[in-house]
């Protein structure tokens, strides 16, 4: 069995484990996820793509079971004695010192978060990953202190090549127009690449006020319920007059086809690279209007984070099982979706960062001084962690560093 092989049978492996339970089962996750992450220096280049975006798809998976977990309360139990096992004493430790249910919850998923990043940096050190740099700028919105792993990578053109990105262009040549409902995380990542220039610019520049303003501009999108009527057509842009609800609600009166992997145009544009194909990720309807249905649209439904109040395992199983249906079913729930509260704490986080010189002086602390323990800090001050609770976080951290050679 190749290293690919064992990578991707291990991650589908753990995926199939996600599910909500009590802290040391989910810590147990946590960790065979960092495991996993340390196979990445041994994979092929021309494999990075692929599985940077398998990876990613398992920290989706991690955290809806994170989020289940707590839903249900079983973050708020760990028990009175410690396990004799030294692996599950070991996680009843952490958990207990934790203190909180709210702080265990916090704890697990900003862990994924700094894992997926770490992952990232060290595969954009060795090529261009347009996947990794989505990652990256996204998860940079939830830290920003974890842009600083960016450097030695050329920003600007990572920015760019996202820009530029454009499925319309994919498609276009096969007769298809696309209405792109998933491109509020398209600005979302060029929000992250912005945050990620300004926090490497050493918080001067107009990259944190871009970033604010594309923040701004999707949580208006996603609150806003009415607004000009949406005539069908491609979509390509938010402009401050529409909403989500609105397109969606629209869009569902027609009839939609899902198209699988295998069909026309899907099938070209992942032969042509366009295109990263990942099972269960797979949101593309065609839509086919009037009479003679000369026009032929390509429609990308929303994410499920951009849908479900509690984006949990149950929502998202339902989500790729049949993302029309779900879609049709929490239109009423994108403006107290989980992605409008991601985005408020994100914007509070740039504007605090705009004008807490603590927070920045800290910042280029661990630039100049970048180590494990130095990351586990100023992740979890972002977060709302004590700071006792970097103790836990550096034993997770260090062997990757180390592995991905983050600081070389």
């Amino acid at each position: 069995m190749t290293v690919h092989e064992t990578f991707s049978e291990r991650l589908r492996g753990l995926q199939s484990k996600c599910r909500p339970g009590h802290f040391s089962f989910l810590f147990a996750l946590v960790e065979e996820f960092a495991e996993i992450g340390k196979l990445f220096p041994q994979l092929e280049t021309q494999l990075l793509p692929h599985s940077v975006l398998h990876y990613v798809q398992t920290q989706i998976a991690i955290n809806a079971a994170i989020n289940g977990s707590q839903q249900r309360l079983l973050l708020e139990d760990i028990g009175f004695s410690q396990p004799e096992d030294k692996e599950e004493g070991k996680r009843w430790t952490v958990g207990r010192g934790l203190g909180t249910s709210q702080a265990r919850y916090r704890y697990l998923t900003l862990t994924t978060n700094v894992l997926v990043v770490l992952v990232c940096a060290g595969v954009l050190k060795r090529a261009p990953v347009a996947q990794a740099w989505k990652s990256l700028a996204r998860a940079t919105l939830d830290v920003p202190a974890l842009g600083l792993l960016a450097r030695g990578i050329d920003i600007a053109a990572m920015c760019q090549a996202q820009a530029q990105e454009n499925f319309a262009d994919a498609f276009r040549p096969f007769g298809f127009e696309v209405i792109d409902l998933t491109l509020p995380e398209h600005v979302l990542i060029q929000a992250g690449g912005e945050l990620v220039s300004g926090v490497n610019a050493g918080f001067t520049g107009a990259g944190l006020q871009n970033c604010r303003a594309n923040l701004e501009l999707i949580l208006s999108f996603l609150l806003r319920t009415e607004g000009s009527n949406w005539s069908l057509g491609p979509f390509r842009a938010i402009a401050p007059e529409i909403s989500l609800t609105a397109i969606v609600s629209e869009l569902v009166s027609h009839r939609l086809k899902r198209l699988s992997a295998t069909s026309s145009p899907l099938r070209e544009a992942t032969e042509r690279r366009q295109l990263l194909w990942m099972e269960g990720m797979n949101s593309f309807y065609v839509l086919r209007p009037g009479i003679f249905r000369r026009d032929q649209f390509l429609a990308i439904l929303p994410l499920c984070a951009y849908l479900s109040r509690t984006l949990n395992s149950d929502d998202l199983n339902a989500w790729q099982a049949d993302p029309l249906h779900f879609l049709k079913q929490h239109i009423v729930d994108i403006p107290h979706s989980v992605a409008v509260d991601n985005l408020r704490l994100r914007l509070e986080r740039v504007r605090s960062l705009q004008i807490d010189l603590e927070a920045q002086g800290l910042a280029v602390k661990f630039a100049n001084h970048a180590t494990a323990e130095g990351l586990a800090l100023v992740a979890c001050r972002t977060v709302g962690l004590p700071n006792d609770a970097s103790f836990f976080l550096t034993p997770i951290f260090e062997p990757l560093i180390e592995k991905l050679n983050i600081w070389g």
